[in-house]
């Protein structure tokens, strides 16, 4: 009768306190046995409740097991849990299908849900010995997540902390004794890895093999309206011997976020670009904006012009500006991954000269690290003409591919070309084949240089009366052929 009283009377205590009195908790022994109770992550199996803003949202739910080890003798338990109500709510605590008391007769009791705090018990009923094991699971406690870090937050963190005080957690064996408790208390984090924005250049790679101005377009990437961006800024790094630059003009990222407009600064340096944009706020100096800047886009497109055609590999390397890129609406720094800079190669440069020669059209290669002129073909001096223009050194070269029914030597074995450079005769460096022929011409001038090439042969020239005397005859025998078809009999 002792026992079955004893049930009985715990059961009534915790189904109308869910909590032993301080009376009865001060005079209730306490056993030597000691047991752990966790908070235990049912996903991960351990005390770590981690979430992160790009997978968990607000409002999400999440379950934390309570689960005792090593335990001996449980009768009656009670666990008070404590957490963060700023960050977090319980929607409801319950016993799992598999949970201590599992197929004995209990006295279940609705869970007692506070601000801050979840206080749940469960005892077994009658004359029953206590549950003896090496784990089991007490309830399962929803919990759901009321607010986020925002990008600039830290984690939002606390503990789901048993609290031992009165009106606390317990667990009570058969005969009435208080078991000692080790917590193993859970720990709840929400972090907040809102995506950090980053510069590039695009292309990546550039390959520069002709004079013509080119453009890069600097990009913004993987931009989250979370951070509120208002200012960009940087440094753009390039070589100055190698290239010049032309301009700069706003790319239409910002301004698609501005309805009251943007400010571009663009200033050249010695050996970079200062860039920067503001979107404006409203007259009133608030950024009511429908949208803040987010996704990617061009900021701007930048213009070039190739200086030097020698074989070199430099980079467009972006630098931040007073140690920063972006800048919220509080000014705030925003913090960002680490720039994508764009590599340029300089080559020399290759360009293709058509020669109308009609009824011909011919094809002449240039090869130089120097400018390279129109051309100019001259039939009745066995001459081609053309210019070449140095920038940083006198010393060069400009290799000339020629086709072989343009200009060819009449007897190979004795003739020569005739290359005069400044009207200074240089020795060329011959490489032919059946269609083409090769001059490798070596070049050393202080500014402009005026280079023929002499053949002893050139394309024939087809005067007008000539090319009218071909075209009569032609005509003539089509007629002939013609009256003949017509006279010859039939069969």
């Amino acid at each position: 009768m002792k026992r079955l009283y004893l049930g009985i009377k715990l059961t009534l205590e915790i189904c109308l306190l869910l909590l032993l009195t301080p009376a009865i908790v001060a005079k209730v022994p306490v056993n030597a046995q000691t047991t752990t109770i966790h908070a235990i992550n049912p996903t991960t199996g351990d005390n770590q409740f981690i979430f992160y803003t790009n997978t968990t949202n607000v409002g999400d739910e999440f379950t934390v097991n309570i689960t005792l080890t090593d335990f001996v003798d449980v009768y009656t338990w009670q666990i008070r849990l404590l957490f963060d109500p700023a960050l977090l709510n319980v929607t409801g605590a319950s016993y799992p299908s598999d949970h201590i008391f599992a197929g004995e007769t209990t006295s279940p009791v609705a869970p007692n849900i506070g601000t801050g705090y979840v206080l749940f018990g469960n005892s077994l009923v009658g004359d029953v010995p206590g549950k003896t094991g090496a784990e089991a699971r007490l309830c399962q406690i929803e919990f759901k997540i009321k607010t986020a870090p925002g990008p600039f937050d830290p984690p939002f963190t606390c503990e789901l902390q048993f609290f031992f005080g009165v009106g606390g957690t317990f667990i009570i064996n058969y005969d009435g004794v208080k078991s000692e408790l080790t917590p193993e208390h859970g720990h709840y984090e929400y972090i907040n890895v809102t995506p950090k924005p980053w510069l590039e250049v695009v292309p990546n790679l550039l390959v520069i093999m002709n004079r013509s101005e080119f453009t890069i377009d600097l990009y913004i990437r993987e931009l989250s309206e979370d951070w509120h961006l208002v200012a960009v800024q940087l440094k753009l790094v390039y070589n100055t011997t190698l290239l010049q630059f032309v301009n700069a003009t706003e790319g239409p990222f910002m301004p698609s976020f501005a309805p009251y407009g943007t400010f571009p600064i663009i200033i050249p340096e010695d050996n970079n670009i200062i860039l920067g944009n503001i979107v404006f706020p409203n007259a009133t100096g608030q950024w009511d904006l429908p949208e803040f800047p987010n996704g990617e886009g061009i900021l701007f497109t930048l213009t070039f012009k190739p200086l030097y055609f020698t074989p070199a590999t430099d980079t467009f390397t972006i630098e931040p500006l007073n140690n920063l890129f972006f800048v919220n609406e509080n000014d705030n720094i925003i913090p960002y991954e680490e720039p994508v800079s764009g590599t340029y190669e300089t080559n020399y440069e290759v360009l293709i000269h058509e020669i109308d020669y009609p009824p011909y059209t011919f094809y002449v290669e240039t090869i130089s690290d120097k400018l390279v002129s129109t051309m100019i073909f001259n039939q009745t001096g066995s001459y081609l003409h053309f210019n070449v223009t140095q920038y940083y050194s006198w010393e060069g070269f400009v290799n000339v591919t020629l086709p072989n029914d343009l200009m060819w030597l009449e007897n190979p074995e004795t003739d020569q070309w005739v290359i005069l450079v400044n009207d200074v005769q240089v020795i060329p460096i011959v490489s032919e084949n059946d269609t083409h022929t090769t001059l490798h011409i070596p070049l050393n001038f202080t500014d402009t240089g005026q280079v023929y090439i002499f053949s002893t042969s050139v394309v024939s020239e087809y005067s007008i009366v000539t090319l009218m005397t071909i075209f009569l005859v032609f005509t003539l025998a089509a007629l002939v052929m013609s009256k003949r078809w017509r006279q010859k009999p039939c069969l």
